[in-house]
């Protein structure tokens, strides 16, 4: 068993019998909770940006350095006194899909080459 301070958390991990899971992105914030999943040898995907391992063979996230540019031009506006209401909500258009190859094979999935070949990273 695992010891947290978020123990039911934890433990609610243990009995899931879903043969795949997903992580939201706040999932983590209050930490071990990759840790614990790659105990639970079960395969999962994340939106968490840099997550390869713990049984983690899928993250989805928005490019950060399109992120970051548009938040930036967003917050220039805005210092210019430009009202936020006036300003059109801004989409990231650019979104990174991380295969993590070696994971997937260590729980036994095989992903298929049509999926790796839309991978922005693979890591093996």
């Amino acid at each position: 068993m695992y010891y947290s301070p978020h123990g039911s958390i934890f433990t609610n991990m243990l009995k899931v019998q879903a043969p795949f899971l997903y992580l939201a992105h706040e999932c983590d914030v209050m930490g071990g909770v990759y840790e614990v999943l790659a105990n639970l040898n079960k395969p999962a995907a994340t939106q968490n940006p840099g997550v390869t391992g713990g049984g983690v063979i899928f993250t989805l996230a928005p490019d950060m350095d399109e992120t970051i540019k548009v938040v930036s031009d967003i917050t220039g506006r805005i210092l210019q006194g430009e009202k936020p209401g006036d300003i059109p909500v801004a989409r990231i258009k650019k979104v990174n899909f991380t295969i993590n190859v070696g994971e997937a094979r260590r729980l036994g999935v095989k992903i298929p080459f049509g999926v790796l070949n839309r991978g922005t990273e693979v890591i093996r």
